[in-house]
């Protein structure tokens, strides 16, 4: 993403899925371990009650900084 920032060969609009997939995909191996509630447990594979109930919020906090870098690329493309 930061490569953007330097060539005219590449657009934002062209890059943001395939980053944002990889994101997501590297996101997983440090929420586990940061987080090691959110990875399911037992025979039947299923997460504890606590965090089946705020996965989504845990997850978001816990990626908000990745979140922040993309909307700066995003805001610094469309403004410089």
């Amino acid at each position: 993403m930061a490569s953007l920032l330097f060539t005219t060969k590449a657009k934002f609009e062209d890059v943001v899925e395939a980053y944002t997939g990889e994101q997501l995909d590297r996101q997983v191996m440090w929420l586990l371990r940061s987080i090691p509630e959110l990875e399911p447990k037992g025979a039947d594979k299923k997460p504890i009650d606590l965090t089946d109930v705020n996965r989504p919020q845990v997850s978001f906090k816990a990626e908000l900084t990745s979140y922040h870098i993309l909307c700066f690329y995003k805001l610094y493309l469309n403004t410089v």
